[in-house]
């Protein structure tokens, strides 16, 4: 059986250089104690190396605020991502197309890099976009869903990809009921939903992607 490969990719406007310090004030801006069960910081790697930092912590009888050691995983993620964009990490590639900027990095089947795990975390809390990459206006999200019968792709308005595929997702439910451990009818919040489809999709037969590409500005 083959591999499978995967990317993770950064956007950023031709011309342009990335804003690391407002990076950082977005970073500075997510507190431990505000967050909810349901927030975008439980989703992430993040979440369980704070609670792993803290636990330690309080076992050697150090400092052991949340939020202490989560802003220091943030600093280090961000200077992680930083040194790569300035061309010291042999793990990312730098490429200049159709007036954009493109960082690409990426790994083997479930075997992840560092770094790539780094920009999951970064993209998903919004700090990567504080810093200029992926500019909400000028992305489009695709939704690509591949069954039996066919092959069916969505271009949506940045920030909708989620909600459309959650809906395609609870449409084609009946592709997945079979599998055990799969719940008979689709959650109600769109990520639940989504997540439990993607990973199931591939034993239905089944097949969905949703991507986040820019608008390009010129043909050659």
């Amino acid at each position: 059986m083959g591999k499978e490969m995967f990317a993770s990719v950064l956007w950023l406007p031709e011309g342009q250089e990335p804003n690391w310090p407002a990076a950082r004030r977005k970073a500075q801006e997510i507190i431990w104690d505000e967050t909810g069960e349901d927030s975008e910081l439980t989703e992430t790697g993040i979440y369980s190396d704070v609670e792993y930092a803290v636990h330690e912590a309080r076992r050697l009888g150090r400092p052991h605020d949340p939020n202490y050691h989560l802003q220091g995983l943030l600093r280090d993620l961000i200077g992680q991502v930083e040194k790569a964009v300035d061309g010291e990490n042999r793990e990312m590639l730098e490429l200049n197309r159709y007036g954009w900027r493109v960082f690409i990095t990426g790994g083997v089947d479930d075997n992840e890099t560092e770094l790539g795990e780094a920009l999951e975390t970064l993209n998903r809390l919004d700090i990567l976009a504080a810093a200029g990459f992926n500019p909400p206006e000028q992305m489009v999200e695709t939704v690509v869903y591949e069954n039996r019968h066919g092959t069916s792709v969505c271009v949506l308005k940045d920030g909708l990809g989620v909600a459309q595929a959650a809906s395609i997702a609870r449409e084609s439910w009946d592709e997945i009921t079979h599998v055990r451990g799969v719940p008979t009818s689709p959650p109600d919040d769109d990520s639940e939903a989504l997540s439990i489809f993607t990973e199931f999709a591939g034993e239905g037969g089944c097949w969905i992607n949703r991507e986040r590409l820019p608008i390009q500005h010129r043909v050659d």
